[in-house]
């Protein structure tokens, strides 16, 4: 059972290179592919810096709530 599962995993896995790498690609690169990839490359990395942003603000204000209550709690003690 184990060794058919394994095959099987094996064979699915070969069958998908095949279709995935071919050994020929019959495919046509635009000379403005390169200005396409620029794009995305900039767009992935201004995206990054929005969301480290986004996180970093809400970090930012849980952990000074978190310690200014902590100071509060220090000071009524």
């Amino acid at each position: 059972m184990k060794y058919s599962l394994r095959l099987n995993t094996f064979v699915a896995f070969l069958v998908g290179c095949c279709i995935v790498f071919p050994k020929t690609a019959h495919a046509y690169l635009d000379p403005g592919i390169g200005s396409y990839i620029f794009q995305l490359l900039l767009a992935s990395l201004f995206g990054a810096f929005l969301v480290a942003k986004t996180y970093w603000s809400k970090l930012k204000v849980s952990l000074k709530n978190r310690f200014s209550m902590r100071k509060r709690y220090e000071k009524n003690k």
